[in-house]
């Protein structure tokens, strides 16, 4: 325990507020993704844009065409369904009306919704190339990933 005069601070005291309010803004920020990337992202998601992106994410750099979610999903469905196999249908099904429910651009008057709830959450990438260094781990993949995970983006096909 510290005295008057001993210069030890007291570990009970903690940090001060100011340092409380810097650490919880930190936090927020880097919980929260890039809001121009977001914007893109939700342009696209109501269909009626497309680009070509490249982001890095945890060391990987992943480059492909960003297309909105109805598409994405609509997409997937198919390629299950082309692939074939008893488990297509069950699998394409779930897949078709996430896309029906992601083409309903207009909120209804009584849902609570505001522009904050129409921000995306995730990036969807087609003809997607994922690298690690000089590897290219997969090519021409479909590629969903959480937009607060991307560490750093660029437009444009790069890699």
């Amino acid at each position: 325990m510290a005295t008057a005069g001993d210069p030890t601070p007291n570990r009970n005291s903690g940090p001060t507020p100011a340092e409380l309010a810097r650490l919880q803004h930190e936090v927020a920020e880097a919980q929260l993704p890039d809001p121009i990337l977001r914007v893109l992202v939700s342009v696209c998601n109501r269909g009626s844009l497309t680009f070509g992106v490249t982001v890095a994410q945890r060391g990987l750099v992943i480059c492909g065409t960003a297309v909105g979610v109805a598409r994405f999903m609509h997409n997937m469905a198919a390629e299950l369904e082309a692939r074939g196999g008893d488990d297509a249908e069950v699998l394409s099904e779930p897949l078709r009306y996430l896309a029906l429910i992601a083409e309903d651009p207009e909120p209804g008057p009584d849902d609570g919704s505001g522009p904050v709830d129409d921000l995306p959450l995730y990036l969807h990438l087609e003809d997607a190339r994922i690298r690690s260094g000089n590897a290219i781990i997969a090519d021409q993949v479909r590629w969903r990933g959480r937009l607060v995970d991307v560490d750093g983006w660029s437009l444009g096909i790069h890699g």
